[in-house]
C-alpha cells in the first residue's frame, strides 16, 4: 500500500491541502518536544495504514493523511497528557468557529470559547463596539486574547 507506481517518475505533489503538511509537522515537533518518540509516531501510523488497508481502504492521499489524524490524535490521548474529553471539546470548539466564520476569513478561536467578531458586534449583550486602533490586534473588543494553537487547526473557510 502507498507504494509509487513508477519509483523513477519525478514526485508529484505531496500534500493536497495545507492542513496535511501542518498535521505532519505538529507530530514531528511533537517528538522533538519528547511527547512522544519517533518510534511510536512511526508504529502507530503503520497501524493505522495496515488498518485502513485490511479494511479495503483506497490507496489515495485522502486515506494516507486520515491516518495520520487518527495516529496523531492517539498519540496526543495515550503520550502527549491530552484526554480524549478535552480533544474532543477542542475540535467542537473549532468546527463551531469554523461554521461561523464567513468565507475567506481566518478561522479563530479564543480562549474562552466566544466568538470575538459577536463580542465587537454586541452579540453577546455587549453594546460595546470595538474601536479603530483595536480592531485587527490580538485582543478582541472585550480585551480577551485569540487563542494559540497549532498551526494544523489554524486555516481559511472554504465553501
Amino acid at each position: 500500500m502507498f507504494q509509487p507506481d513508477d519509483p523513477l517518475a519525478p514526485p508529484g505533489r505531496v500534500f493536497d491541502e495545507p492542513w496535511q503538511a501542518q498535521a505532519l509537522a505538529l507530530a514531528d515537533a511533537l517528538v522533538q518536544q519528547g511527547r512522544f518518540s519517533a518510534l511510536d509516531w512511526a508504529e502507530a501510523l503503520g497501524a493505522e495504514l495496515s488498518k485502513a488497508e485490511a479494511q479495503g481502504g483506497p490507496d489515495t492521499m485522502e486515506t494516507y493523511y486520515l491516518a495520520v489524524l487518527v495516529s496523531l490524535e492517539r498519540l496526543c490521548e495515550t503520550r502527549a497528557g491530552i484526554s480524549g474529553t478535552d480533544r474532543a471539546r477542542r475540535r467542537s470548539e473549532w468546527e463551531a468557529a469554523y461554521r461561523r466564520t464567513p468565507h475567506g476569513e481566518p478561522v479563530e478561536l479564543r480562549a474562552d470559547g466566544l466568538d470575538p467578531r459577536a463580542v465587537s458586534r454586541g452579540a453577546m449583550g455587549n453594546s460595546y463596539q470595538q474601536s479603530a486602533e483595536t480592531r485587527g490586534s490580538p485582543r478582541s473588543a472585550a480585551g480577551s486574547e485569540k487563542a494559540s494553537v497549532p498551526a494544523v487547526v489554524t486555516r481559511r473557510h472554504r465553501q
